[in-house]
């Protein structure tokens, strides 16, 4: 698993030209073992030293191995630290969780918030924005989306416990942003659109990242990556919190003290892009239903979407991908 992992390649293959014999006792009586990458998470690194000792009886058992590894699913997928306690307390060994489960256990630890607020909770704990959604009684939600929407807009807070309610209301009211496009989706949206069109939704490759479309005065549409930057100690109070907004635009780099303040600072900005989805929730119009790309404004008739090319290569995703999908 390591090698394939860190290394994308079958393990000892700098062996390949020794006997088997010669093998066989490199790796049992000379304890050879394979590199580890120096990518790899430290907590993985050394759960397979553990698993290397050359004293059988300094091994971890299966059962450690397994629990090692539910806390390892949790420790990639959630960077907050309530959250991965939280995660860790009521859902250890289960990468996904029934809504009914698992709202009555977060809202009365960190959220006391109206049924309308638990509706658009709903939509953003979900990796699907759509009708279906909210008027499900239970839909499943997994450990890399709990992890996500805490990136977004956590930290999760026992004393403030409004901030995180208040950052998601914040964020969505706004008419420009589209929430879960991947990029190819969001291109369709602003196809055809005039000069100064633009969205900002959620980034598909960088955790806890928006990401900002817009249409360019040649109509070409232009993409930049959002960074959601928090200073201080999570485990604190949120308000001890510095948080702010980057983004690399005309070769310069920019700090925002929210989404709203950079967008009135651009202005090559102008026009929010058609298609806003949280219109439910504010009473500004329905929910877009999504159910295929020629359902999106501005999809060329024929055309077929552009999905977002996530990282394969960066560590953290890797280990999501193998570890999440390892039952």
């Amino acid at each position: 698993i390591n090698a394939e992992y860190g290394h994308r390649q079958e393990p000892y293959l700098e062996l390949a030209d020794e006997s088997t014999p010669s093998v066989i006792r490199k790796i049992t009586w000379e304890s050879y073992r394979p590199k580890i990458s120096t990518n790899c998470p430290a907590e993985i690194k050394d759960l397979i030293q553990d698993c290397w000792q050359e004293n059988s009886e300094k091994r971890p058992s299966f059962e450690e191995i397994i629990t090692r590894l539910d806390e390892i699913i949790v420790n990639t997928a959630v960077s907050d630290p309530k959250g991965r306690q939280f995660w860790k307390l009521n859902f250890l060994g289960k990468d996904k969780v029934r809504w009914s489960q698992f709202w009555p256990k977060i809202s009365s630890e960190f959220f006391k918030v109206r049924s309308s607020d638990e509706k658009m909770l709903k939509a953003v704990m979900s990796s699907k924005l759509s009708l279906d959604v909210l008027s499900a009684d239970d839909i499943l939600v997994d450990v890399e989306n709990f992890g996500n929407a805490l990136s977004w807009f956590g930290p999760l807070s026992k004393t403030e416990d409004r901030d995180m309610v208040a950052n998601i209301r914040n964020t969505i009211r706004e008419k420009w942003f589209h929430g879960p496009l991947l990029l190819g989706e969001s291109e369709f949206r602003l196809a055809d659109q005039p000069e100064g069109t633009f969205l900002i939704r959620y980034s598909a490759s960088r955790a806890g990242a928006f990401a900002l479309a817009y249409v360019k005065e040649n109509g070409d549409i232009e993409h930049l990556a959002i960074d959601r930057v928090i200073e201080g100690d999570l485990n604190g109070p949120v308000s001890s919190l510095k948080i702010e907004f980057h983004v690399h635009f005309k070769r310069e780099k920019s700090k925002y003290p929210s989404l709203r303040t950079l967008v009135g600072d651009i202005k090559e900005l102008k026009y929010p892009c058609p298609g806003y989805p949280y219109g439910i929730f504010f009473k500004s119009g329905p929910l877009l239903r999504i159910s295929s790309v020629s359902d999106l404004p501005g999809t060329p008739r024929g055309g077929s979407p552009q999905t977002e090319r996530d990282d394969e290569d960066s560590p953290p995703r890797a280990v999501k991908r193998i570890l999440l999908n390892r039952k």
